[in-house]
Order: structure tokens, then sequence, then C-alpha cells
């Protein structure tokens, strides 16, 4: 019962859409970079030429970590107007200091892509993220 109270206390983030596809992009982007170190090491270990597939796989983890660049520039914290997904040199709030495990940034990617909310880094507001239709 508490537990459902407090998921009804939490705050719908106004841009869910936006940071779904900023989560998708920074996913994507390492799925990507992880894809061109294996092209590397396969091009190595067995003397493949593959040089155009691991060049278009690096070309298109750029454009992705780009895009990804943008979307998280393109929405704010309706709390405190700060970049939920850009940590910067700042320490991040007590609030959203996860119990273990990975923290900032890569915690709101992750909580947005697996449990559909967040926790604002810069000042521990939790949202839900309305999912995608």
């Amino acid at each position: 019962m508490a537990n459902v109270m407090r998921q009804a206390m939490i705050r719908s983030y106004p841009k869910s859409r936006r940071i779904q596809f900023d989560a998708y992009s920074v996913l994507g982007a390492w799925a990507l970079l992880v894809t061109c170190g294996l092209l590397f090491a396969l091009g190595l270990a067995f003397r493949l030429s593959i040089d155009a597939v691991l060049i278009t796989t690096f070309t298109v983890f750029l454009v992705v970590a780009l895009l990804h660049v943008v979307l998280a520039l393109s929405h704010r914290c309706p709390s405190c107007n700060k970049h939920p997904t850009v940590q910067g040199l700042a320490p991040i709030h007590p609030s959203a200091v996860p119990q273990s495990g990975m923290s900032g940034w890569a915690r709101v990617i992750w909580d947005v892509y697996r449990r559909q909310q967040f926790t604002c880094i810069h000042c521990g507001e939790q949202f839900r993220v309305d999912t995608v239709a």
C-alpha cells in the first residue's frame, strides 16, 4: 500500500518521449561502440579486411552519440531547470545516489530504460516517464 501511495506521488515528466529517446540513443551508442571493438578484435585475430564495416559502424556510433547530445540538451527538469542526463562536475544530489551499482547520468538513463522513472541528479525530484506509444 505504501509503495502504491509513493508511486501516485511521483510526478510525470513533461518531456517523457524525449528522455526515453535520449535513453535509447545512449544505449544504442554504447552497443555500437562495443560492436566497433568486437569488429576490430575480430579483424586483428582473423586477419580480416573489414575496414569499411568498421568505419561505417564507427560513423553510425558518432551520429547516435551526437543525437544523444542534442536530445540531452533538449529537455530540462521542471523542478531545477537543469538537464537530468548531463552531470557536469557538480556532485549529484543525495537523493539520487543509488544503493549500489551505477550513479549519475548513467543511472538516469538506466532507470528510464528499465523502470520508466528516474530521480533528477541535480535536485533529487522523482519523475515517472510515460511510455512511448
